[in-house]
């Protein structure tokens, strides 16, 4: 198991790293749920929580994010339900919204399952004028438009097992278009929701000789 984890982490090391859309949490029960669907009601316990984070709190117009989330299992319907409420601001920009997700499990033994999921997100791009800088004066790439309300959607799958947890998942599926700019403009990019792809691994074992000790391996990319 330790070699598995060491491969997996190198193969994802070779992959290029893009600058991300979507907001990440260090707290582990958030992020399987905030990356993947398909962890929907996987836990025999469900959940209510909230979280919030400030980052390089220093800075001005550092980033800050505030999520309330929660994740039910139904096993009467051998499924799972989640999602969460964000509110994520990065200087005049900021995101708020809501996620909905639906998980469809399947027992593969006594204490493991595996699962699929979808999600469906509605979310709305803002940006305030008035914390821009006056250099910039009117620039026709923001336009009139302050406010984009969009809707995306998501997929994933899961594996869940008494010592081994491991996803994948892509969010953001339709990619919808950000429109920001008015004019006769020809950008070179479109501005739009990116597609983004998650995987995730979480094993966790006894120690040697320490039968209170336990170690725990995550792995996020």
């Amino acid at each position: 198991m330790k070699k598995t984890s060491i491969i997996i982490l190198a193969i994802c090391s070779a992959f290029a790293a893009n600058a991300q859309q979507l907001h990440l949490s260090s707290f582990y029960d958030l992020q399987g749920l905030l990356h993947n669907p398909a962890v929907a009601g996987t836990s025999t316990k469900n959940v209510i929580a909230a979280t919030y984070r400030n980052q390089w709190s220093g800075i001005s117009g550092s980033p800050t994010t505030a999520t309330v989330y929660g994740s039910f299992n139904l096993p009467k319907f051998g499924a799972g339900v989640g999602g969460y409420i964000f509110n994520d601001v990065t200087g005049p920009t900021s995101r708020r919204g809501i996620n909905a997700a639906f998980a469809k499990h399947i027992q593969v033994g006594d204490n493991a399952k595996f699962s699929l999921g979808i999600e469906a997100k509605l979310q709305q791009y803002a940006i305030d004028k008035g914390k821009l800088s006056t250099a910039l004066g009117n620039d026709p790439v923001l336009g009139s438009s302050e406010n984009k309300m969009k809707f995306d959607a998501g997929f994933g799958i899961a594996y869940v097992g008494e010592k081994l947890q491991i996803g994948a998942s892509v969010s953001q599926l339709v990619q919808s278009k950000l429109q920001f700019y008015s004019g006769n403009l020809n950008p070179s990019k479109e501005a739009r929701l990116y597609r983004h792809y998650f995987f995730t691994e979480h094993t966790n074992g006894q120690m040697e000789n320490q039968s209170n000790t336990k170690l725990f391996v995550n792995l996020f990319a």
